[in-house]
């Protein structure tokens, strides 16, 4: 629901109560979750990239493997959409943030 308003809205117009309408709950039941909108859209993104996993099993032919490859990055798109205009919102300006998206490095 989340990544579908994410996607839909864009980081600065999404809200919270906007993701739990469309779960069908309230807000509070998200904030016992994600303490924060920005908390919620990074899970969101983990969750969407843990769903498409880039690796291509070996299939025994290489142009094969590459075309499925091509189209599972085609398919990131979005996410990465998603991710650079949080990245240039201040909320992921924080330290914090910034920490959780490079590893903590």
């Amino acid at each position: 629901m989340a990544w579908d308003k994410l996607v839909e809205h864009g980081y600065t117009s999404l809200t919270m109560e906007m993701v739990a309408s469309a779960a069908l709950t309230s807000r509070s039941v998200l904030a016992r979750r994600w303490t924060s909108k920005a908390a919620l859209v990074m899970a969101a993104i983990k969750y969407q990239l843990s769903r498409q996993p880039p690796q291509v099993s070996d299939q025994g032919d290489v142009r094969v493997e590459l075309l499925e490859y091509l189209q599972r990055l085609g398919n990131f798109a979005p996410i990465f959409a998603t991710v650079n205009a949080c990245c240039r919102t201040t909320c992921f300006a924080r330290p914090s943030l910034r920490r959780k998206r490079s590893g903590g490095r």
